[in-house]
């Protein structure tokens, strides 16, 4: 895996001097959701970022979306991936996909049937239609795959990742990759998410080898434990906490002086948001009482209840527990006012469920707004190319 270079990670916490940070992020979305509060303490503090887009944007999305950072000293481009005439990428896709697969076939997660179908699914798919490949590697990492698939299996699983981990570290790194980081000259180089499954962003980290310092960036909370396998072992790796701490070194092999606790970046703006309007103006405007007490249900996606109805029938249920705990006061423990549910996402159990809310008055939906997308033409779409665009 990647060299210790710890004396040039202190060295640079030390000195002081604006920095030139090369940050690889995957795609819009996971900057403006999570580390656009990160980019802001950054140009704040007179450093230059350079953000290199994975997937092919639109350019006005972008600049909306950074808008409200020092334009002096933010840029942004397309980051380099191999092109499909280097024969590394379809052998750095497969020694990944296997690693996850092998992944989820450890019986630790025997009982997440939905997170081993998935990468199932994900994996044998493009295996078995994956022309690209060489034919007689394609069928012996069929046979593996199917293997991994068909059943846990401890043993298996550690062997295939070990293996899987000496194929990556033989892997060169991409010359086109390392050329744009040369002459991007960062001091310091910045991955997110690195974690999808067979992710070619470890390519970013592997690069970062020429002797600049590079860390992965934890993007979520779950990121370590549902996603793929991190395959590279940079000088840092930043992490939300003490529990992503312990699954970074125990699931993922690193080192544990090289994780560090930064806390949740998508979070920080919750600390300044302030009420956009008064509890009562608010109950006014669903129809509630604001005397009386309430319960906010915020629902989980449809991808973690399997798109079932089984989360609005346990919604029911608390609803009817909460109305039938006794006519005393919220202050006595117990709740003798409405109960209202606000819904996230759009599962069609509960679209389609409208008439059992309908007949319990206590009861409210709240879907999020929903808000119209930016217009945007097919020029505006930001180039697969090296080239970067600063903010007007």
């Amino acid at each position: 895996m990647g060299r210790v270079r710890n004396d040039d990670v202190e060295g640079i916490a030390l000195n002081r001097r604006p920095l030139r940070v090369l940050f690889f992020v995957r795609d819009l979305p996971l900057l403006q959701r999570i580390y656009a509060p990160l980019l802001v303490e950054l140009t704040e503090g007179g450093h230059e970022i350079h953000v290199a887009f994975g997937k092919r944007l639109h350019r006005d999305k972008i600049e909306q979306t950074l808008a409200a950072i020092s334009q002096e000293r933010l840029s942004y481009g397309a980051a380099p991936h191999r092109t499909p005439t280097d024969g590394w990428r379809s052998v750095g896709w497969l020694v990944r996909a296997l690693a996850d697969l092998a992944r989820y076939a450890h019986p630790r997660y025997d009982g997440a049937p939905r997170l081993r179908q998935r990468v199932t699914n994900s994996v044998l798919r493009r295996l078995e239609k994956a022309p690209a490949l060489e034919p007689l590697g394609r069928a012996l990492a069929l046979r593996v795959a199917r293997r991994l698939a068909s059943r846990t299996d401890a043993e298996l699983s550690v062997r295939v990742i070990a293996a899987a981990a000496r194929l990556e570290e033989a892997i060169p790194a991409s010359p086109a990759i390392n050329r744009y980081i040369r002459e991007r000259s960062p001091d310091v180089v910045l991955v997110t998410p690195v974690v999808k499954y067979a992710s070619d962003e470890v390519e970013y980290l592997k690069s970062a080898r020429l002797g600049i310092p590079a860390a992965s960036c934890v993007a979520s909370w779950d990121n370590l434990t549902t996603k793929g396998l991190l395959k590279f072992t940079p000088e840092r790796v930043f992490v939300w906490n003490q529990i992503q701490q312990t699954e970074a070194t125990t699931w993922h092999g690193i080192p544990p002086e090289r994780v560090v606790a930064t806390g949740a970046q998508r979070f920080d703006k919750w600390f300044e948001q302030r009420p956009s309007c008064s509890r009562e103006q608010f109950m006014a405007t669903i129809g509630l009482d604001p005397e009386q007490p309430y319960v906010a249900y915020v629902c989980s996606s449809p991808f973690v209840v399997n798109d079932s109805d089984d989360e609005m029938h346990f919604v029911i249920r608390l609803l009817e527990a909460l109305r039938a705990s006794g006519n005393g006061s919220a202050s006595s423990g117990s709740w003798s006012g409405r109960t209202r549910e606000v819904r996230r996402g759009s599962a069609s159990t509960w679209r389609a469920s409208g008439t059992q809310w309908s007949s319990r008055p206590e009861a409210r939906l709240l879907p999020l707004p929903r808000r119209s997308p930016a217009s945007t033409t097919r020029s505006s779409i930001v180039p697969p190319s090296s080239g970067s665009t600063r903010l007007r």
